[in-house]
């Protein structure tokens, strides 16, 4: 993404969250430096929907995830040469949310997989087996987010009757 139209977005975000206030020019450049290689088209429709849904100022970790909240629901816009494996660590998407005491996360590039190559080009991002993330004291905070084919193939509504499976009308109090 090229640096007017990150900047556009993020007076858009000043704007919305800060009363038009300025964020630091030093805070912008580490925004940019995580950011960059998210498509000037996509940033916009990222920032438009945290803009709508969101009462915060959004974090890095917020607009990485929104944009790859936009890679699910756009895939047929993300051209790649570099063939989408399954993984069960990333669940395709090439990235993990890693944290060490819940509250501060951070991105690693997979690296039981290769899916990183088609979805996070940077390669200032560490690259972490799951081995390398539990060795150094940290954890996976969260799954990647389902593939959109596996929510159209029922995935969401199989975990709900699977977590109901045991459950008898007596456990349940009302």
């Amino acid at each position: 993404m090229d640096t007017n139209t990150f900047s556009q977005q993020m007076k858009r975000l000043d704007d919305r969250f800060k009363g038009g206030k300025k964020t630091p020019d030093s805070t912008i450049r580490l925004y940019y430096d995580v950011l960059v290689n998210i498509p000037g088209y996509a940033f916009a429709e990222v920032v438009k929907r945290i803009i709508i849904s969101e009462r915060n100022y959004p974090t890095p970790e917020d607009l990485l995830q929104g944009w790859r909240i936009y890679q699910i629901e756009h895939a047929e816009k993300m051209i790649s040469e570099v063939p989408e494996t399954d993984c069960e660590y990333c669940n395709g998407f090439g990235g993990l949310d890693v944290t060490k005491d819940g509250y501060y996360k951070f991105l690693v590039r997979c690296g039981e997989c290769d899916n990183w190559e088609r979805t996070i080009p940077n390669k200032r991002i560490p690259r972490w087996t799951v081995k390398q993330i539990e060795d150094a004291g940290y954890w996976i905070h969260k799954p990647a987010p389902p593939k959109k084919r596996d929510i159209q193939r029922g995935a969401i509504k199989d975990m709900i009757e699977d977590a109901f499976e045991n459950i008898s009308d007596e456990d349940i109090p009302f």
